[in-house]
């Protein structure tokens, strides 16, 4: 089985490619977050920096945005994005609808991109009410739904069905990075990559695709996508070798030493040089 040898032109794609999106988020700060009912904050928090690495490892321009931390009335966005998004200054508003604010505005349309994916708090505010002028704009906007939440459930529920009557097209983050990796064949590390999940503040687990499907790559908190190349790298050399059929997990969360775990629950230790 092959792909189509002619690649679909991905600037006028129907679906969402790295060449026709561009990521929005707004108002991931303290107090929206601790305000949310309607998912569980760490939950929440883990999804949307997932959210955030997808948009830089696939380098779509990101426009980030906050309310009152000028004003002294609230705190900037959460570390955990600003981490991820370290290059990316964000647009301050006083305005509820981030699409009031001139600056903002001006920001999403420099990009020149038509496709939205968007997350926002809460949902049935911050979100649908820039989500709807930009619809109404012209624009194609995708909520991330499982990044995003509401002051409760049924406002969260109320605020998405809103969105979707207005032409809103919902989709997941998981379903996101599968939509802008198209075909796992694909030159990079990436090709390698099936799911990245943040299972918690400081750990991301990574399953790889294709003959490597069962084996999970423990990457830590820090650069994770130097640590990827070293672990691929690592999982190359170790399946050449008689424990190769046996691998279960690569783990370079402990420095320069890789830990190889195998399915028997024992486990060995590669070195991972230039840590």
């Amino acid at each position: 089985m092959s792909s189509f040898n002619t690649i679909r032109d991905p600037l006028t794609d129907h679906l969402l490619t790295p060449q026709n999106a561009v990521l929005v988020i707004i108002d991931f700060q303290p107090v929206q977050v601790a305000s949310i009912q309607s998912r569980p904050k760490r939950e929440l928090v883990a999804n949307i920096t997932a959210l955030a690495r997808i948009g830089k490892l696939y380098e779509l321009p990101t426009v980030l945005s906050t309310v009152n931390v000028k004003t002294g009335r609230n705190q900037p966005t959460i570390p955990q994005i600003l981490e991820v998004l370290d290059a990316v200054a964000p647009y301050d508003r006083t305005s509820i609808n981030a699409w009031e604010d001139e600056d903002f505005v001006r920001a999403v349309r420099a990009t020149g991109r038509k496709k939205l994916i968007m997350a926002a708090l809460w949902t049935e505010v911050c979100l649908v009410h820039p989500a709807l002028d930009a619809i109404s704009e012209g624009f194609e906007v995708y909520p991330v739904i499982d990044c995003v939440g509401g002051t409760s459930l049924e406002a969260h529920e109320l605020g998405v069905q809103r969105l979707v009557q207005a032409g809103g097209k919902p989709i997941s983050w998981v379903q996101l990075i599968c939509e802008l990796q198209r075909d796992w064949s694909a030159q990079g590390i990436s090709e390698r990559v099936s799911e990245a999940n943040l299972l918690d503040l400081r750990d991301v687990r990574v399953q790889l695709a294709g003959d490597d499907s069962q084996i999970e790559v423990r990457l830590g908190g820090q650069d994770q996508g130097a640590r990827l190349g070293k672990a691929l790298s690592v999982l190359d050399a170790q399946r050449q070798t008689s424990r190769g059929p046996l691998i279960s997990y690569i783990d370079l969360t402990q420095g320069k030493r890789a830990i190889v775990g195998l399915v028997t629950g024992s486990h060995t230790v590669a070195e991972s040089k230039n840590e």
